[in-house]
């Protein structure tokens, strides 16, 4: 596990050791890289709008000392560990963007209310929607509009997190004006729309019509006992297209993937996170497999273009 400021011992406010990972940087197997990004824009037929997501700062940042578990970021939302937070993450986008890779939009954070009540064996960080709010009217707005990444032309969403739980969040972050006017939108993940949550973004889009809704995570294979690589499962398919139908029917603006490629085991992944995806790649013998998954998001995005818009009608 690393980051992009780590540091052995004490603290390191000023970032001066920061810098992209070789991950970032160079082409290499089994890794996202720049160079991936490049090749993948340079063959689409539209533009490619790329986000971001932070997950967890560097160690020495949260109060528990460590990359991964239930912790927040030291301090109180107006001390020096926020503001740093907010300055790691435009020094992120200001990397990319030296590389040639403009960013379009970044989450607030990943799963900011999952990192603060169970345990979770990967990079996180956690957010009430208090501090959210206060942390983006203090710090990151701020930080992003300076750097030239303003709201009107750079997306900054909030959330990142269930379903169930974003009417409540949103209320209290775009409550303050302060904040709210450096957010577009809020992302949110389909692992509880099990529990018919789906009318909960009607709900906010109506009190909140001016900003956008934007499904930011979705997978197969991740619940106990269905977990893992179900090659050819039609089932999957209709799991995958239920969901993008109902939240576009409900003011969805769209709908990502998680992977949108992964290995046979449903990997890689340093903390064993392994799940199904619509392409599954045998690396041994230099072939892949498009799961059914993969046609339910071709057919979607075949034919709703860019910037459509859904028309309501009622049957008489």
């Amino acid at each position: 596990m690393y980051t992009y400021d780590d540091v052995s011992n004490g603290t390191e406010f000023e970032l001066k050791h920061f810098k992209l990972a070789e991950e970032d940087i160079k082409f290499r197997t089994r890794k996202i890289s720049i160079p991936i990004i490049k090749s993948a824009i340079s063959v689409a037929a539209d533009k490619i709008s790329l986000f971001g997501s932070a997950w967890g700062p560097p160690a020495w940042m949260k109060t528990n000392n460590g990359i991964k578990d239930v912790a927040e970021l030291k301090g109180s939302v107006d001390g020096p560990y926020y503001k740093t937070w907010a300055r790691y993450a435009v020094k992120f986008l200001e990397s990319y963007r030296s590389h040639g890779i403009e960013m379009w939009g970044m989450t607030a954070e990943n799963e900011p209310l999952s990192a603060r009540t169970h345990l979770v064996w990967w990079n996180s960080l956690g957010f009430t929607a208090e501090t959210q709010r206060d942390f983006i009217k203090l710090h990151l707005g701020p930080a992003l509009a300076k750097s030239g990444y303003t709201s009107d032309k750079f997306h900054l969403m909030i959330f990142d997190d269930q379903l169930p739980l974003l009417p409540k969040f949103a209320e209290k972050v775009y409550a303050d004006n302060d904040a709210s006017k450096y957010i577009s939108r809020a992302a949110f993940h389909w692992y509880a729309n099990y529990l018919n949550a789906y009318a909960l973004l009607e709900k906010v889009h109506q009190k909140f019509p001016d900003k956008f809704l934007l499904a930011t995570e979705a997978c197969e294979g991740s619940i106990p006992g269905f977990r893992g690589v179900r090659l050819g499962s039609w089932s999957r398919l209709v799991s995958y297209a239920m969901d993008i139908m109902e939240d576009l029917n409900n003011f969805a603006a769209g709908w990502v993937d998680w992977n949108i490629a992964l290995e046979l085991n449903g990997g890689p992944n340093w903390a064993e996170n392994f799940v199904d995806a619509p392409i599954i790649v045998n690396k041994e013998q230099g072939e892949y497999c498009k799961n059914p998954m993969f046609y339910a998001m071709g057919h979607f995005s075949k034919f709703i273009k860019r910037s459509s818009r859904r028309v309501q009608f009622k049957e008489q």
